[in-house]
C-alpha cells in the first residue's frame, strides 16, 4: 500500500512533552512553535532528556493562542511567553552551534531550581537569527530553531513494529519524538524516501536519524532503562551511529494536514 500519514507533532519547548496537531505549518525555520523554546544552564548551553530525564514530565498543550509547559513539583501549568526584549538577548549553545535567544521570565526561579536540581533558564528563540541546517559539512537551503541539527523528523510505524518483535518490554513511538509519524508496508522502507510530496508541501531527505539514549527515556514516566537502545544498536548500528528514523527539510514554506495524501519518491 502507499504510505499514510498517521500522526503530526511538534515540541515547543525542546526535551519536553509533545504537542499533537492538526496540522503543520512549515515556515523559514521548519515546523512553526516546534523546538521554539528551550531551557539553558548557567553557561548558556542547552540540557536535554540525556543529562534531565524529568524534562520528559514537562507536558505541553496549546490553549487558544497561547502555549503552556507544566511542573509536576508545583502540579501547575505556567504560560510561554515569546517576549522580545532586546535587553533579554543571548547568545547559547546548540552542541557547539551558536544560536540566539530572548531570556523569558513566566516560570519562577525557585519552581526551576526546585525540579532539576539546578539553576536554569527558559529562552525564546530569536526567529531573525539564522541557524544553517549542514549535511555532511555543507549548507543546504533551510535553516532551523533549537533542534539538534534538522527541521523536521519522520518516523515509520512499521518499523517501530520490527524493533518491538525484538524487545521483552515493548515501547510506544513517542520515544522517537517525530514530528511525523508514517504507517507503511515494510519496516525501514523511509531510509530509501529521498522525498515524500504532501499537496501542499515537498520534504527533501537530508539523512538518516542517530538516536542516543534519550529513546530510553520513558515519555511518560521519565525512567530511564537499557532498550530499546541496546537492541536497536544490534541491527542498526553503522559507524558507531544507531539509526531509526530519517530528518527532512522543505525549500519553501506550505501546510501539511492530518487528513493529506502523500507520495514517497525513492
Amino acid at each position: 500500500m502507499q504510505p499514510k500519514l498517521s500522526e503530526l507533532n511538534i515540541y515547543p519547548v525542546k526535551g519536553c512533552g509533545s504537542v499533537k496537531v492538526s496540522s503543520i505549518n512549515y515556515k523559514q525555520h521548519g515546523p512553526e512553535w516546534d523546538r521554539a523554546w528551550m531551557f539553558v544552564d548557567c553557561e548558556n548551553k542547552f540540557i536535554s532528556q540525556r543529562s534531565y530525564p524529568q524534562l520528559a514530565l514537562c507536558k505541553v498543550r496549546q490553549e487558544e493562542n497561547k502555549f503552556q509547559i507544566f511542573f509536576p513539583n508545583v502540579n501547575n501549568w505556567f504560560d510561554l511567553y515569546s517576549r522580545s526584549d532586546e535587553s533579554n538577548l543571548i547568545k547559547l549553545d546548540v552542541w557547539g552551534n551558536e544560536v540566539q535567544g530572548f531570556v523569558q521570565n513566566s516560570i519562577p526561579a525557585e519552581i526551576l531550581n526546585s525540579f532539576f536540581g539546578k539553576e536554569l533558564k527558559l529562552v525564546f528563540f530569536n526567529d531573525e537569527f539564522k541557524r544553517q541546517v549542514t549535511v555532511a559539512g555543507k549548507a543546504i537551503q533551510a535553516t532551523t530553531r533549537f533542534s539538534d541539527s534538522q527541521p523536521i523528523l519522520v518516523v515509520n510505524s512499521k518499523s517501530l513494529d520490527d524493533l518491538n518483535a525484538k524487545l521483552i518490554e515493548k515501547i510506544n513511538i513517542d520515544r522517537f519524538r517525530a514530528n511525523i509519524i508514517i504507517d507503511s508496508d515494510q519496516p525501514w522502507e523511509e531510509e530509501q524516501w529521498k522525498e515524500i510530496h504532501f499537496p501542499n508541501l515537498k520534504l527533501k531527505q537530508t539523512k538518516k536519524a542517530a538516536r542516543c539514549v534519550v529513546i530510553n527515556v520513558n515519555q511518560q514516566t521519565a525512567v530511564v532503562k537499557a532498550e530499546p537502545l541496546k537492541q536497536l544498536a544490534s541491527f542498526k548500528k553503522v559507524e558507531n551511529k544507531i539509526f531509526f528514523g530519517v530528518y527532512y527539510y522543505a525549500e519553501q514554506s506550505g501546510v501539511i494536514k492530518n487528513t493529506d495524501q502523500l507520495k514517497v519518491i525513492i
